[in-house]
């Protein structure tokens, strides 16, 4: 510095002579430079500076083995939602549903006979697994959960075993559960048909049964105006539902309701559901009851519905967030018990699920395809193209599973719906003959003896005639069960391409054989998936599909359809004896050319 000012001084000042007390500077300040002052020199400073910060360490080192060191915890957001035990205290809110429906108090022996069921049977269990420790999940929005209820009857597990073999065969992603009531008598005892109802048809380990209480259905109030405790069945499916999302894990984000009697054709997806916006099947029927007339009685502290009804009338498949799921659980069932009460209609079970979305303002979108249970105008209009081929110069398209309707050419399972619903009962060509023909069983069968072939141009099928323990009457034959292991199967209507020119003139007609041909084969297949697993060598060794329904019953064909990869039609039906029937699709079944009368 020194220096500097020396030699800037000397360029200002312009003089020479300043350069003779330049250099004796010089010479000083070296001097001084090599003279210790007591200073420290670079080297002994970095070397300080070296073992300051090694004496920082050793500390942190000493406090790491003396004291625990507190990390603070990463909360990461769940990519699924638990329910049950996990996050609600369904202790308190079952009370006070208790407190205001008495009929639903349970005995300790109940309770007793239910936990011991679920924890042999139900991997859900929240007693048996109170971690909810399942397997992880795949993709969030495509992992669902479906559910449906059944009695405790074979009459419903015959269609349980249809539904999730079709589940299983398109391989829907997520789980599917069956919630089964009616299995524990009023005094706790285990019926014997509980075991039966925990029988499963695949071995997915998402294929869950799950037992609820049996609500006594008489202690129901009835219909305002009459008697009052009316039975009143359909109680069960709110009061299984919720009895099952208090008890059990679920970890899929999304759940979705169906009905027992659902076959899938492809998986149920609706890419717009999410929390607080529900995805259901648009039901015109729902629409048009006047539930709404009770709704402000019913519910007095909901908002008005206004022009918005159909907002809240959802059918299944019906799907929502679960947590939409859980909130609806105790209003579903309360607004059932008032619906009933006060508008005492047999659909108040239906009526309560939309009074109780109304309730949290959970406005479906509604969906036409997401189920058929008759023929819709998408129906015959996809059904327009379809021609009577030759099977042995056509390519067919066969899909799998081989319930998906044979002879879809050119539909493709993508432009079919994700369920069939055989609620209904089709009467195929029922009008154009005399009503004696197609009431009864025996004018049909006279008809095959007679012609030698398959009656054809008239159909029948009800899931309420199909031989069960389901009473469908006085006077109907029983003929045993569907499950039983030497029981024939459901007779089996031709591929649709073959059929519809039998109904060129109705296309409800058409319609009606599309589902058929999809529905028949996928209780069969379900049926014989049972049969593989519980009956001894897979039960009757031949099972022929010769049961077909009728009033006041059902009555066996003689005549069997079998796929036949040789015949240009890639079918044939065959005799009692295997000798095959032709069938000329320009003709009737009679073998008389069809007229328009």
């Amino acid at each position: 510095a020194t220096v500097s000012v020396l030699y800037c001084s000397l360029r200002m000042s312009n003089h020479k002579r300043y350069l003779v007390l330049l250099i004796p500077s010089l010479i000083v300040l070296v001097t001084l430079g090599g003279w210790d002052f007591g200073g420290s020199s670079e080297v002994e400073i970095e070397a300080e500076r070296q073992s300051l910060r090694e004496a920082q360490r050793r500390k942190q080192e000493r406090v790491k083995k003396d004291e625990p060191v507190i990390q603070k915890e990463v909360i990461q957001k769940p990519k699924i939602t638990i329910v049950g035990h996990n996050n609600k205290n369904w202790e308190s809110e079952e009370e006070e549903l208790i407190e205001a429906l008495p009929f639903l108090k349970r005995s300790q022996s109940i309770d007793a006979t239910l936990e011991k069921l679920n924890r042999q049977h139900s991997e859900q269990f929240a007693l048996a697994y109170p971690n909810g420790k399942l397997d992880p999940l795949e993709d969030e929005k495509k992992s669902i959960h479906l559910f449906y209820t059944t009695d405790c009857t074979q009459h419903s597990l015959w269609q349980a075993f249809a539904l999730e073999h079709s589940w299983y065969s398109i391989k829907h992603p997520g789980a599917i559960s069956r919630l089964v009531s009616g299995c524990i008598t009023k005094d706790g005892r285990e019926k014997k048909m509980a075991e039966m109802m925990s029988r499963k048809v695949t071995d997915h380990k998402r294929n869950f049964v799950f037992f609820g209480p049996t609500i006594n259905s008489d202690a129901v109030p009835g219909p305002e105006g009459g008697s009052h405790f009316v039975s009143y069945p359909p109680i069960n499916r709110p009061a299984t539902f919720y009895y099952w999302i208090s008890h059990a894990t679920i970890v899929e984000s999304y759940m979705a309701l169906l009905d027992p009697d659902m076959i899938f054709m492809r998986p149920l997806y609706f890419p717009s559901v999410s929390l607080g916006k529900p995805v259901g099947q648009f039901y015109d029927y729902l629409i048009s009851e006047d539930w709404d007339k009770q709704y402000e009685s019913i519910c007095p502290d909901c908002q008005p519905l206004h022009n918005s009804k159909k907002d809240f009338c959802p059918g299944p498949p019906h799907m929502m967030h679960t947590a939409d799921w859980s909130n609806l659980g105790q209003y579903w069932l309360r607004f059932t018990v008032e619906a009933r009460k006060k508008w005492g209609k047999w659909v108040a079970e239906m009526a309560g699920m939309s009074i109780g979305l109304a309730k949290l303002n959970l406005r479906s979108e509604l969906e036409k395809n997401g189920m058929w249970d008759r023929p819709h105008m998408e129906l015959i209009d996809m059904m327009k193209d379809l021609q009577i081929y030759d099977h042995t110069t056509v390519t067919v398209h066969r899909p799998v599973p081989s319930h998906i309707p044979r002879g879809m050419h050119p539909v493709t399972p993508d432009s079919l719906p994700a369920l069939l619903h055989y609620c209904f009962t089709p009467e195929i060509g029922r009008k154009t003959y005399p009503e004696p023909f197609w009431l009864y069983e025996h004018p049909q069968r006279e008809w095959e003896k007679n012609h030698q072939k398959p009656l054809l141009h008239y159909i029948h099928w009800s899931k309420y005639r199909t031989p069960s323990d389901w009473p469908g009457g006085d006077g109907v034959p029983r003929g045993g069960s569907l499950l039983a292991c030497d029981q024939d199967l459901l007779f089996e209507i031709p591929p649709i391409t073959w059929m519809v020119k039998y109904y060129t003139e109705n296309s409800d007609d058409k319609g009606w054989v599309l589902m058929l041909s999809g529905i028949l084969p996928a209780i069969n297949d379900g049926v014989i998936a049972y049969r593989k697993k519980y009956c001894e060598d897979g039960g009757k060794k031949k099972p022929r599909r010769v049961i077909r329904t009728a009033h006041p019953g059902h009555w066996r064909t003689d005549y069997e359809l079998v796929l036949n990869e040789s015949n240009r039609f890639g079918f044939v039906y065959q005799g009692p004896d295997g000798t095959p029937v032709e069938l000329n699709p320009e003709t009737d079944a009679a073998g008389e050319p069809r007229t328009n009368k």
